[in-house]
Order: C-alpha cells, then sequence, then structure tokens
C-alpha cells in the first residue's frame, strides 16, 4: 500500500540544479510508515530508495524532463501519476509569484 499525502511543488534553485524548472517534494506513506521523504533535489543514482522528479516552470509543456530511482517500477509509476496529477491542479500563476505550492493528497 503506498500514497502521497502531500507534494510541495517548488522553483529549483540554480546551484541545486543544473538546469532551471521545478522541484517537487512529496511525503510517501509505504504500508502506514513513511520511508521515502522527500522527491529530492538532484541526482542520488547510488541511492535506489529515492525519488528524482523534475518539472518544467509551466504545465503546459507536456514534455517534462524525468527522472527517477525507485524501489519497484509500480511504485514508481504510482507516484509519477500522483505527482503529475497533483501538478495539473495547482494555479501556476500562483506559483510563479509564491515559487512554491502545497498539494494535499486526499
Amino acid at each position: 500500500m503506498m500514497k502521497i499525502t502531500s507534494v510541495m511543488f517548488k522553483k529549483a534553485n540554480r546551484q541545486q540544479e543544473k538546469l532551471p524548472g521545478v522541484i517537487a517534494i512529496a511525503n510517501i506513506e509505504i504500508e502506514n510508515a513513511i520511508v521515502i521523504r522527500d522527491v529530492l533535489f538532484g541526482k542520488y543514482p547510488d541511492d535506489s530508495n529515492k525519488y528524482f522528479l523534475r518539472f518544467p516552470r509551466r504545465k503546459s509543456q507536456i514534455g517534462f524532463y524525468l527522472v527517477a530511482y525507485c524501489i519497484s517500477k509500480e511504485i514508481h509509476e504510482q507516484v509519477i501519476a500522483q505527482v503529475i496529477e497533483a501538478w495539473q491542479r495547482i494555479d501556476t500563476n500562483e506559483f510563479e509569484q509564491e515559487g512554491k505550492t502545497v498539494v494535499e493528497i486526499v
């Protein structure tokens, strides 16, 4: 059983990411224990238990760049789907002004 409880989207800092964009930070609960706290700011390919998601500045851009390392393909696909769904729900104008926004997953 996997559940994302919330996703925070925040603008990438150029020092954290070589390319500009948006970072998704998700609280992910698996079997009633939070085992993956964040979608992290960068690549750690040697750690297969963390996810890396990168989004464009505007949700109108369909072909976003995505790198994901995960504990299973099924969980990877579920996380991607839920994070994309959350991204589609945000007000991008508000996001551009504030620089970050949190989406609760119910």
